[in-house]
């Protein structure tokens, strides 16, 4: 028969297993799958430290539910189109951004379970526009502290029945009206502030640098410093160690990954820091141009009463 596949034994190399797996196809296909008490077929990808939700179209639309609970899921998006999806659970993952083409990915998305992410404010929110979502939960999210949370919701949601776990009462459907008027789902797609690869900027971005809108250029480590830092993973010997490290190759800054590689013997030490060079200032350099002045000026006087002292004579 097949073998299990192996898998690392301590939990120190688990977590070093766990460091940014990306959800490719040979996961989709080994992933477990079994059916919920609600009798949806559902697929299991959760606790892998998935960055982004992407090759969607291996699971061939033969799911009701995916679970992608505890990873690291900053955008919800990135779907092939899933016509059979009705739930989604995304707990404790980092989302902040939420596609705005999500409900033509996912155009029968009946529950969708964000609890422990990172939306903030409506605009976040804005995503959701057009979903036919009935089961909504958005439970330790910053957003949940807004004055009028749950009339946004039920604003740009007309299908919500269900809240953070408690029903959507018909007094809240008409303060929603009252508060937001009638919804407009093409202008509110349009003020959408989430960008998608893709698209083209507006004018006025186009006018800006790209250094003004934070843009960092693409990082490439070279073959040395990747076997450099493979090694580097597999000495840590505790938590904290493998933390910092995990931190630092995160990190846009090389820095300090090179001194940790520098600090275990793994690559070339650091040079020395340049020592500072005294720049003469302004005001010395103002300084010394008066002294030549003055130097000059003697010169001259002594020069005049040299040939004046010849006419005398």
């Amino acid at each position: 028969g097949r073998l299990p596949e192996r898998r690392p034994s301590s939990s120190l190399a688990k977590r070093v297993y766990a460091i940014m797996v990306r959800l490719t196809v040979d996961n989709i296909l080994g992933a477990t799958t079994y059916y919920n008490p609600c009798y949806e077929r559902t697929i299991d990808l959760r606790g892998m430290k998935i960055p982004a939700i992407e090759n969607t179209g291996a699971l061939q639309d033969g799911f009701d539910a995916v679970d992608l609970c505890d990873n690291s899921i900053k955008k919800l998006g990135g779907f092939s189109r899933l016509n059979r999806l009705k739930t989604l659970l995304l707990s404790n993952n980092r989302v902040c951004r939420i596609a705005p083409n999500l409900a033509e990915q996912l155009p029968n998305l009946e529950t969708l379970v964000l609890a422990n992410n990172c939306l903030e404010d409506f605009a976040d929110l804005d995503g959701l526009i057009g979903c036919p979502i009935k089961r909504l939960s958005l439970v330790d999210n910053k957003v949940r502290t807004k004055a009028d949370y749950r009339l946004y919701l039920v604003h740009i949601l007309p299908s919500l029945k269900l809240l953070d776990f408690a029903k959507v009462k018909p007094k809240e459907r008409e303060a929603a009206l009252a508060r937001f008027g009638k919804l407009d789902a093409a202008a509110k797609k349009k003020e959408a502030k989430t960008f998608m690869p893709g698209e083209t900027l507006p004018a006025a971005l186009r006018a800006v640098p790209v250094e003004a809108l934070g843009a960092t250029q693409k990082r490439t480590v070279d073959q040395a410093k990747a076997e450099a830092i493979r090694k580097l993973l597999a000495e840590a010997q505790t938590l904290e160690e493998l933390t910092r490290i995990e931190t630092a190759i995160q990190s846009d800054n090389d820095a300090e990954l090179d001194a940790l590689i520098a600090a275990h013997g793994l690559g070339p030490a650091l040079a020395p820091a340049p020592t500072a060079t005294a720049t003469p200032n302004k005001k010395d350099e103002d300084e010394d141009e008066d002294g030549e002045g003055e130097e000059e000026g003697e010169k001259e006087v002594k020069k005049g009463e040299e040939a004046d002292m010849q006419k005398d004579e």
